[in-house]
């Protein structure tokens, strides 16, 4: 059954688009005029998330309640969390530099209120913090809200030895974390 959601409910996928991709491009429609508007494709950032993120920023947006497509997540995969990651240094190259760069890439081209200069400012602070900025830490604190797992992840990074962090990467890619 397809559901075009309410502004209510845009209001809530806009902004979780910011640091998430939910929407699987095989499974996506996209009006032509949509889909024009929103190229060039902006770097940083895999199509399928840019197209479901500049439609829902345009209020865009309707799903079918029910799957259509059976996706696996495994190493290999493009969109894997920490595919390749294997020091801190990978991560910071891998997560944060290019999610601080995405979010300053949006900006001009989307605007979805607060939340998305929130997330900037957060991802400024978190590129900033993994280049040895320590005052920047206080920044990430103050926006822990938008995913705290990540902001105490990276606050503690630093501090967390070698073997305890390829620990966490293992545990992450098990789906233990």
């Amino acid at each position: 059954m397809s559901r075009l959601l309410s502004k209510k409910h845009i209001a809530i996928f806009a902004p979780a688009l910011l640091f998430a991709n939910f929407v699987s491009g095989c499974a996506m429609l996209m009006r032509t005029q949509t889909a024009q508007e929103a190229l060039p494709v902006i770097g940083h950032i895999v199509y399928d998330h840019w197209l479901a993120l500049y439609a829902a920023s345009k209020g865009n947006i309707a799903f079918v309640d029910e799957p259509l497509v059976r996706h696996r997540v495994h190493g290999g995969n493009q969109t894997n969390t920490v595919a390749d990651v294997h020091t801190k240094q990978d991560y910071v190259g891998r997560r944060v530099i290019p999610y601080e760069k995405r979010m300053r890439a949006l900006r001009g081209r989307i605007d979805i209120g607060q939340v998305q200069r929130d997330a900037e400012a957060w991802a400024q602070a978190r590129a900033a913090y993994a280049e040895g900025d320590r005052g920047a830490g206080r920044t990430i604190w103050k926006y822990r809200k938008l995913d705290l797992k990540v902001s105490l992840f990276e606050l503690l990074l630093p501090v967390i030895p070698g073997p305890a962090f390829r620990w966490v990467i293992r545990s992450v890619r098990r789906g233990v974390m």
